[in-house]
């Protein structure tokens, strides 16, 4: 079955890029912009996944859920309708993005993993809860945008473990489920990992080695290490 893998689907947060202090930095900020009370910080902080030692929990939704997922939360303490939330905390969030591209790093040489992927004639796709503009420019800043054959972002279609962005991609290049393999650090890329050829997890982001051992095909450290596994 790895033989026949022809496209590859990256998760972006904890799987390509390092889960650095990036999105508790700027939900502390973001808690500090909307004049919220200690009291609804704690509460906040306790349902979207930040744990007391300020570490991310795994499969949380500050780990892997999206803006729209977030501006529910804070729909609940702030007196805006989701939707303009969804709006303002997104622009937020890019807006702290561009400030800060020292917190963009790769978990591994990414531009590397990128092309040898290419070598193999392997299409490279991304597939992340974040916006697009905030993908887009997390990616120009490490500097491997353009080796991206394809970006799907949760502004434009369903997020994970949906297989919408999958069938899309499988669309756009005439491969089939079975030729994709979906790499991971928590358990909704594993199942949308399930329903393509190869489900790989990788411990470089939040979830451990046993949880992703449940869900995944093989377990690796980094993006990297899939290369040699698909030669």
């Amino acid at each position: 079955m790895k033989n026949n893998i022809k496209g590859v689907i990256f998760d972006k947060d904890g799987t390509l890029l390092k889960f650095t202090d990036i999105w508790r930095l700027s939900l502390e900020d973001l808690f500090d912009y909307y004049e919220l009370s200690e009291a609804d910080k704690l509460d906040i902080r306790q349902v979207v996944g930040v744990n007391e030692d300020r570490s991310i929990r795994e499969n949380s939704l500050l780990a892997s859920g999206t803006i729209d997922d977030l501006a529910e939360v804070f729909s609940k303490y702030i007196d805006k309708s989701k939707e303009a939330l969804d709006k303002e905390i997104s622009e937020f969030f890019l807006a702290y993005l561009a400030k800060h591209p020292e917190l963009i790093m790769g978990t591994c040489d990414v531009k590397k993993c990128f092309d040898e992927l290419k070598k193999l004639d392997i299409k490279v796709a991304v597939i992340t809860a974040d916006s697009f503009k905030q993908a887009k420019l997390s990616f120009e800043m490490l500097g491997v945008y353009d080796e991206i054959d394809f970006l799907a972002a949760a502004d434009f279609y369903p997020n994970k473990p949906d297989p919408s962005s999958l069938d899309a991609f499988c669309k756009n290049f005439g491969l089939s489920r079975k030729e994709v393999a979906v790499v991971g650090d928590s358990l909704i890329d594993l199942e949308l990992g399930k329903v393509a050829g190869l489900a790989v997890g990788v411990t470089c982001g939040v979830g451990t080695k046993e949880m992703l051992m449940k869900d995944a095909d093989i377990v690796l450290d980094t993006p990297l290490d899939l290369i040699t596994v698909l030669r």
